[in-house]
Parts: structure tokens; C-alpha cells; sequence
């Protein structure tokens, strides 16, 4: 036998000997005083003294036993396994699953986690009331719902029937890690089981950091516990079918016409779970610089998961924050999972793509065409029409800061041999925000030292000869380079492109970590990529040769503008896709002066000192980043993973192939799982019982004594008037 409350129970142990002490302290303890006809009621005590010996301690037996019996009741005995009580003394944990997925909505109005929160309630209600339980959820890394296991079922019940679907991923697995932990921290003779609610629909193993591949996790050890059930109900077979907004791209339409504020928006549409009928949506777009648009409609055939649709929108730069930047929201029609019915990218209001171009002029112009400098060809061939859709800044390359940095789409340095330390500084952090940084060698140097700097700062395993490689006979280039989404567009016309192409000097760089999109004749690379990581959320581009005419014959030919203009416009959009992160996310702003981000209910995030919010970001939709004078700095966009919405179901077979490697789980029906953590239950309960029979012995002694006392006091008359008689 255990006990819910052991201290009760001790106490109700320990009071047994108050009636006893009462008794002690209570006994007659006069003086005794002979005369005359003492020796008669002397001898009528001895006769009867006995008899009020054992009606003595009866009485008291019953007094110390109704202590005892309330005491014990008081503290909720639990016998485990008893068919009388029905009580057990296990701990139970339930993980539910709230992630993204779990919203998704039947026709009658109710979600799966609604259905979900249902089963959970009626399996605390079945369980016996020494039961201790804890709450798990898989959203926001799985972090315990309650901090403690608690045998208060009312606030499980609480607490489980607060809960909306949370538009984060499913972590299942920190669920289980959590888990893990609450029952590491119990008595390891307790028996213990967890269940798993949830429809385990394809999204909740499908996100961007954990993929539905199936393949076993890492086993998490559960303290070799040997009373250890591992329980999960059993999927859903509910098809249903979504459309959500997997991205957005803005352009300038090709109307000369057009006003210079007008862009036209791209939406990718994607369906995600079942293909077997059409769909018919609606997409708008609203945002905070932008003029609202009248709904557009959008079919997708029966049997395709993909769509597209061109919306025609209007910018207003006055609108935006202090780097141009604004949060553009495009919004669908969609009921079965509203988590998903909203897309935000954060794109610059302004029509010009800004570039910063870092060089020294050094004000020579003599009119040759061999003598144009490498930032004369960039300016031409990024602005041949001098229309300023790509506007160019020129900075010197020892005066770049942050504050003049962080305004640009993208940075071209063509002199990264004038760079200062804090210069490379500036321009890492660039890079980590997201910026398209493309190097040049400088035209006139014979040896390259900044190549050391360059691999230093940008972290890369850069194998280099510093020395600009003089070439006795110039070679060509070869498309056989690597595909990139930077020049997808020029792909088709790249091998009629690079065919007049040669190259007479150039830098003996390669870096195996990179792609090489360009290649001489000889195999070297021309022009190499290094795309985002962990790091850094931009791209790094590098020419092996400067676009002058003393190293090659680009800047003359026809690759030359389609190459720069291609590499800057892609380039330049990384910038807001780094500025885009799925709900959950912690965020590191790489803005100096950023103090914190507000969301456009108000909710407010400060950052810490390395300028990291101080919890993820939950909320979907355009977040605004502000100084420490309140200003509106930048713009970040939080959408949901998509991979972790597809509502797809999976089998039973391939939940318990996923979770094979984090223990011995069972896939059950839910009435199989209530059975098995379902003691029989009578209407009667010990406490209950115990209580009862208290009652009883508390009447039983009141009967006795009042007998008893009426006995000897019957008898004490009897014996005086029997006494008197005879004298």
C-alpha cells in the first residue's frame, strides 16, 4: 500500500497515541481515605474490576482506531491493482500534439486537436485518482505544459482545453526529450506510461529540420526503466486537401508605360495532402506601403499540387521602414487549415535595386577604351540605360560602416586590397544579414595578400596562389560550371555567350566548398559561389579576373551585361529571403542599432546583447525592427513551414517505423490505450470506505461508553442500597 498524501498518513499514525495520553493523564489519582463502610464497596470493585478493565481498553481500542481510520482515509491509501479501490500510484504523461498541423478543421467545425484534447480528457477522467499526470506539448521544442507532474486532474483538464493549434512545427522529438526528463526525475519504482495524442498526420514529421524519411532517431534513453509503457493512438485516415502560398517574388512589368511604383507580384501556389479533386481559391494582397487588391480566383486541376498567378500592385516608399524595406502580405482563401492562408515576404519599396560599389576613383580619363577602369564597366553594364533601376553608390574602401552598409541590396568591391579590418568587419556582417557581396581582383596588383583576409573572414577553405597568374597564350571559358538560380535565366544562351570570352590573366583560386559557375578552358574556375550556411544568410560571388581589359575581354562582349545585371538582381533578393524565417525561429538581427522587434498585434521582443530575440518568434506576418529611439529600421517576415502542414495521413506501419528508434512505442485504438490504464472502479473507494467504517467505530465507542457508564452506575446504586440493607 502507498499513499497519495505519506504525510497525512503518518500523522494519522502518530495521533493514535493522543487518546492514550488523554487516558493516562485522566486516571484517578486521589489520595485514599479508609472508613467504615469502605470494605464493602472495596470488595464489590474487586468483583466487577475486571470487567471495567476490558470495557476500559475496548473503549479506548476504539477511540485510537477512529484516529487511526480518519488519518489514514485523510492521506488517499493507494493499493495498487486492488479491484476494491481502483486507484493506482503511476505516473502518467501525455504529449498532445498542438504543432501547425493540428488545426486542421473538419466540416463540423472541429479541428484535430479539438478531437485530440477530447481523447486526452477522457482518459485523465478514467484514470484512478492516485494518478499523477503531466501535460507535454510538441510545439515551441516541446516543452512541458506543466512544469510538475500533479494529481489535479481539473487543471490538466484546464489547461489541455486552452490549447489552439500553435503555428510552429511539430517536435516530436523534443517532446519525447521532454518527457524524458519529467520521468527521470521520479522514483524509478514508479510504473510509468506515456501516451501520445495526436492525428500524426505527414506534417508532423515533416519539417525543414527533422524530414519524413523515415529512418530511425537516435534512441533516447528512458533511465532503463523497466515499468516504462510507451503508447500512441493510432493515425487518422481523414484526406483532406489545402492550397497555401509557397512564395512570392516581385518584378518590374516589361509596360514602359507603367507607373515607376508598380510591380507585379508572382505567387507560387502549392496544395499540399489530397489530389484526387480540383480547387477553386481566392488570393488578395494587402501590406503596409502598398495599396490593397481586389480578390483574384485560382484553380488548381484535379491530380497537380502546383499553380501560379500575377497580381499587379502599387509601392508606397513613403511607407517604409528606414531602409526601404516594407512586409507585402499575400493572403488565401483557405478554411481547412487557416494557419496557412498567409504568406509576408519583406521587399524593398523603392523601384532601385541599390548597390554599393566599393573602389577609389582615381579621376584618370583619357578616352581609351583600355583604359576604362573595372568600376567604369560595372557602372555600364549594371546602368546601360541609365534609367537608375540599379543605382550604384560608389564608396571608398576606407570609409564603409555598417550604418552606410546595411542600406544596400548588394555590395561589388572591386579594391578589397584598401579594405581596413573593421572594413571586412562591415562586410561579414553584410553578409550574415543576408546582403549579395560579388569580389573582384584589384586590376593592378601583382600579388593578392587580401586573399588571406577574405578567407579569414568568410570562413572558407580557400586554396590560393597569391600571385596573378600571367598567361603566355589567353584561354576561353566553358559553360561546363555548375547550375546556380542566379543565372537560370541567361542558362539557355550561356554557351553562344562565353564562346568569344578569353582571359589572359587571372587569380589560381578554388575552394571545393563552392560552385564554380564559370570555368576556363583549363578547368579553373572563373567565377565561383558561395551560397548561405549556418553562418551567413547571403551569398559571396568572386571573379577570378577583373573586368578590365589587362585580365580578360569580358567588358566588351556580350556576356558582360546579362552576367552583372542576372548576378546583382538575384543576388540582391537574397537579402529579403534572409529576412524571412518559419514561426518558431529565434532571430539574430545583424543591425547594430536594432533594440527590438514588434509584431503588428504588439507584441514585443527585446534582443540581447549579441542581438538575438529573447524567445522565438510564434507569430506569422510582418515583424517591425526598431532602434532605441523607437524608429523603424528593417522589416522581418515569419511564415509557417509549409512541410510541417501537409495534412497527408501516413499508416500506422510507418508511425511505428519513425518511432522505433526512440523506444518499444505501441500504435492502439484509443479505447485499447483506456483499457489498459483504466482500473476497474467500483462505487466505493478506500478513502471513501475508510471514512465510513471511522464513522462507525466513532459510534460504536459513543454506545459503549454510554453503556458502559450507565452499567456502573446501575451497579454502584445496586451495591450502596444492597450495603445499607444489610448494616
Amino acid at each position: 500500500m502507498g499513499f497519495v498524501t505519506t504525510w497525512l498518513a503518518v500523522a494519522g499514525i502518530l495521533s493514535t497515541a493522543i487518546p492514550i495520553i488523554i487516558h493516562l493523564l485522566l486516571r484517578n489519582r486521589r489520595k485514599t481515605y479508609e472508613w467504615a463502610a469502605m470494605s464493602l464497596l472495596i470488595e464489590a470493585l474487586r468483583r466487577h474490576r475486571r470487567r471495567a478493565r476490558i470495557e476500559s481498553f475496548l473503549l479506548l481500542a476504539l477511540r485510537c482506531l477512529a484516529v487511526l481510520l480518519i488519518g489514514t482515509a485523510l492521506a488517499q491509501p493507494i493499493i495498487r491493482g486492488s479491484l476494491v479501490t481502483g486507484m493506482g500510484d503511476d505516473l502518467v504523461v501525455i504529449i498532445i500534439d498542438d504543432g501547425i498541423v493540428s488545426g486542421v478543421r473538419h466540416e463540423d467545425g472541429t479541428t484535430d486537436l479539438d478531437r485530440n484534447v477530447s481523447q486526452a480528457i477522457e482518459l485523465i477522467d478514467s484514470l484512478s485518482p492516485g494518478t499523477s499526470l503531466a501535460l507535454v506539448g510538441t510545439s515551441r521544442s516541446g516543452e512541458a505544459l506543466i512544469e510538475e507532474p500533479t494529481l489535479n486532474k481539473e487543471r490538466a483538464r484546464k489547461i489541455l482545453r486552452s490549447l489552439e493549434p500553435v503555428p510552429t512545427s511539430s517536435d516530436i522529438l523534443g517532446a519525447m526529450r521532454s518527457t524524458r526528463d519529467l520521468i527521470g526525475s521520479h522514483s524509478k519504482s514508479i510504473p510509468c506510461t506515456v501516451v501520445m495524442f495526436g492525428s500524426h498526420r505527414k506534417g508532423s514529421f515533416s519539417t525543414s529540420s527533422n524530414p519524413f524519411d523515415f529512418n530511425p532517431i537516435d534512441r533516447l534513453g528512458w533511465d532503463e526503466r523497466e515499468k516504462l509503457e510507451l503508447l500512441t493512438v493510432t493515425p487518422t485516415n481523414d484526406p483532406v486537401s489545402l492550397l497555401a502560398i509557397d512564395s512570392i517574388s516581385l518584378r518590374k512589368p516589361l509596360d514602359i508605360g507603367a507607373s515607376s511604383s508598380t510591380m507585379i507580384a508572382d505567387i507560387e501556389l502549392r496544395r499540399l495532402g489530397d489530389s484526387s479533386e480540383s480547387m477553386n481559391n481566392m488570393i488578395r494582397m494587402d501590406g503596409i506601403a502598398i495599396d490593397g487588391t481586389s480578390p483574384r480566383s485560382v484553380v488548381i486541376p484535379k491530380g497537380r499540387d502546383r499553380s501560379s498567378i500575377q497580381i499587379e500592385i502599387f509601392l508606397r516608399p513613403e511607407d517604409a521602414a528606414k531602409d526601404g524595406s516594407t512586409i507585402i502580405d499575400a493572403f488565401v482563401d483557405e478554411r481547412v487549415l487557416p494557419g496557412v492562408s498567409r504568406h509576408s515576404l519583406v521587399t524593398s519599396s523603392s523601384r532601385n535595386i541599390r548597390v554599393g560599389l566599393i573602389d577609389r576613383d582615381d579621376f584618370i580619363d583619357d578616352g581609351g577604351i583600355s583604359n576604362v577602369t573595372s568600376m567604369e564597366w560595372m557602372t555600364r553594364s549594371l546602368d546601360p540605360a541609365r534609367d537608375g533601376i540599379i543605382s550604384i553608390d560608389p564608396i571608398d574602401p576606407v570609409s564603409i560602416d555598417d550604418r552606410r552598409i546595411e542600406t544596400f541590396d548588394a555590395v561589388i568591391v572591386n579594391r578589397p586590397d584598401l579594405l581596413s579590418s573593421s572594413g571586412w568587419n562591415t562586410l561579414e556582417r553584410f553578409s550574415e544579414a543576408g546582403g549579395f557581396i560579388l569580389f573582384t581582383p584589384p586590376t593592378d596588383a601583382l600579388v593578392h595578400g587580401w586573399l588571406e583576409e577574405f578567407k579569414s573572414t568568410f570562413d572558407q577553405d580557400l586554396k590560393f596562389n597569391p600571385e596573378t597568374v600571367v598567361l603566355t597564350k589567353s584561354m576561353g571559358l566553358s559553360n561546363d560550371g555548375e547550375r546556380s538560380d542566379l543565372l537560370s535565366r541567361i542558362d539557355d544562351e550561356m554557351d553562344e555567350l562565353v564562346s568569344p570570352i578569353s582571359v589572359s590573366r587571372l587569380l589560381d583560386i578554388d575552394d571545393s566548398s563552392a560552385k564554380r559557375l564559370l570555368l576556363c578552358t583549363d578547368g579553373r574556375p572563373f567565377l565561383q559561389l558561395w551560397g548561405s550556411n549556418e553562418r551567413r544568410a547571403g551569398s559571396i560571388a568572386l571573379f577570378s579576373a577583373s573586368p578590365t581589359e589587362e585580365w580578360t575581354n569580358l567588358p566588351v562582349k556580350p556576356l558582360m551585361v546579362p552576367l552583372m545585371q542576372e548576378l546583382i538582381r538575384k543576388g540582391s533578393t537574397l537579402k529579403s529571403r534572409a529576412r524571412s524565417l518559419y514561426s518558431g525561429s529565434i532571430l539574430n538581427v545583424a543591425t547594430p542599432s536594432a533594440r527590438e522587434i514588434v509584431s503588428e498585434d504588439g507584441d514585443s521582443i527585446t534582443l540581447d546583447r549579441n542581438r538575438n530575440t529573447l524567445r522565438p518568434l510564434v507569430r506569422t506576418g510582418g515583424w517591425r525592427v526598431l532602434d532605441s529611439t523607437g524608429r523603424t529600421i528593417s522589416s522581418i517576415a515569419v511564415n509557417p513551414d509549409l512541410d510541417a502542414c501537409d495534412p497527408t495521413p501516413i499508416t500506422s506501419e510507418r508511425v511505428r517505423e519513425w518511432f522505433e528508434g526512440t523506444g518499444s512505442w505501441k500504435v492502439s485504438d484509443f479505447n485499447d490505450i483506456k483499457s489498459v490504464l483504466s482500473e476497474l472502479r467500483e462505487n466505493s473507494r478506500l478513502s471513501f470506505a475508510l471514512l465510513l467504517i471511522a464513522m462507525t467505530v466513532i459510534l460504536a465507542e459513543t454506545f459503549l461508553n454510554r453503556r458502559f457508564s450507565n452499567n456502573r452506575v446501575r451497579t454502584s446504586i445496586i451495591r450502596s442500597d444492597g450495603g445499607a440493607r444489610h448494616a
